[in-house]
């Protein structure tokens, strides 16, 4: 018997023509279908078009049991996903539905209002930018890179054994993790019990609120990758030392709750460079 292999995440853009709307159509049902939403049951897909020439599907994940805010939004899957695939900038945004108000404003960390966003329902097209859909956004002057920019900060993990390769993996998307606002430096990594490993790294929002955690953006590539929750054996986080805030909590209840035989491991980190540059006692 053949079995029909799933579909990618990451395709060759498709050509959009007003013409022919029923591939953009058909690749939006395609993630739709693919989307975790237990509470709501009200799916979502989207399809982001990279500078690059890729099309990365987004879709939503809901978690059963835990609240709403620990929620992925199909927006902020395919524009993490663009980034993990290392996109500078992306062209299109195409949604089954009208983006919601959290994810207007974690769309202005790409810093271009002009980004057209296109609603499509078959062969109905709602033409819109970032900029109609939210025309007096809430920023802040610190950010000027925009959340597809991948910085590179040198950090050191304080009290732990790097021959551990889920460390030192937690760690690399600690480094890499988008924090303008606060540099809450945090990254997450998921050993499967395929010894395979995922990992992702905080986005941050102005507002705040729509800011992604590293572990929703872990299991952003473990869905992409076809994974399942019960496959998660081990979850370790690497976050800032001394910071006034900390995702080692939530991200322990959602661990526990997606895999009960998970081990959470949380660890703390500093920049290297003011190691480097403390007098010893």
């Amino acid at each position: 018997m053949l079995v029909e292999e799933p579909p990618s995440f990451v395709i060759d853009a498709p050509i959009i023509n007003r013409d022919d709307p029923n591939t953009i159509w058909s690749i939006l049902m395609q993630a739709r279908v693919l989307a975790r939403c237990p509470v709501s049951n009200f799916r979502v897909g989207a399809v982001a078009i990279g500078a690059s020439g890729k099309a990365y599907l987004g879709l939503n994940l809901e978690f059963e049991g835990q609240p709403h805010a620990q929620s992925v939004h199909a927006e902020q899957f395919a524009v993490t996903l663009a980034r993990r695939y290392g996109e500078t900038a992306l062209t299109h945004l195409f949604v089954s539905e009208i983006p919601c108000g959290h994810c207007r404003q974690f769309l202005t960390e790409l810093g271009n209002p002009d980004l057209p966003i296109t609603v499509v329902h078959g062969e109905i097209w709602q033409e819109h930018t970032l900029a109609s859909l939210l025309p007096t956004p809430f920023t802040l002057a610190d950010s000027d890179t925009g959340l597809l920019a991948v910085p590179h900060r040198q950090l050191i993990v304080k009290d732990a054994n790097m021959d551990d390769p889920i460390i030192t993996e937690a760690l690399g998307a600690a480094e890499h993790s988008y924090v303008p606002y606060t540099e809450h430096w945090s990254g997450l990594a998921i050993e499967l019990d395929t010894e395979e490993f995922v990992s992702g790294g905080l986005i941050e929002s102005g507002a705040y609120n729509p800011t992604l955690p590293a572990l929703q953006a872990a299991l952003i590539q473990l869905v992409s990758e076809h994974g399942h929750y019960h496959q998660i054996r081990r979850v370790c986080l690497v976050e800032r030392d001394d910071s006034p805030m900390s995702y080692a909590v939530s991200a322990s209840m959602l661990t526990r709750s997606l895999s009960g035989l998970a081990e959470f491991m949380f660890f703390t980190a500093v920049d290297s460079v003011s190691q480097e540059t403390t007098p010893s006692d």
